[in-house]
């Protein structure tokens, strides 16, 4: 079983696409709470080959869990479950914390990139887009479509409004 959790501002945890079916039941919860709470305490993940105790009625001997951080900040953590004890190395675990770690990099320069397009594109106060977005896409439109229409108002003594009530 592999379970990918994602912790927000609010330290809520969000199940994401891609985890198993086991973890979409509501029971084993309060093991993920305190998994989370031991990741929050700087722990650089949890190896166990013994998990009878912890997950007993479910069947799962051995677990893995990897924290998702980024600038020091916990995103998520990853989570692996097997049936059998002793079932991962600790090559395994160094491994995975290899992946989770890249992966996490990757999906975070990924948001990176799409905060500073989107900074490019629009302005910061209004969040209307740039002249130069609007130039690029009249560009495009022009030469893929070839005709159309083009609507630009233009408002006189706007500044009259911007000095009574503001940008």
């Amino acid at each position: 079983e592999v379970g990918f959790f994602h912790i927000d501002h609010f330290e809520n945890q969000t199940l994401l696409p891609g985890s198993t079916a086991f973890f979409k039941e509501e029971k084993p919860s309060d093991f993920y709470n305190e998994l989370k709470e031991k990741l929050y305490e700087g722990e650089k993940g949890v190896f166990i080959g013994n998990g009878q105790s912890v997950f007993g009625e479910a069947g799962y001997g051995s677990l893995m869990a990897v924290p998702m951080i980024e600038n020091d900040r916990l995103l998520g953590f990853a989570v692996l479950l097997k049936q059998e004890m002793y079932a991962f190395t600790f090559e395994m675990y160094k491994l995975f914390q290899a992946l989770i770690h890249h992966a996490t990099l990757a999906v975070t320069n990924s948001m990176l990139r799409d905060r500073l397009e989107h900074l490019v594109k629009t302005d910061q106060l209004t969040e209307l887009y740039s002249r130069v977005y609007l130039d690029e896409k009249i560009q495009y439109s022009m030469k893929i479509h070839q005709k159309g229409v083009f609507i630009l108002v233009d408002i006189d003594n706007f500044k009259s409004v911007n000095d009574t009530y503001g940008h």
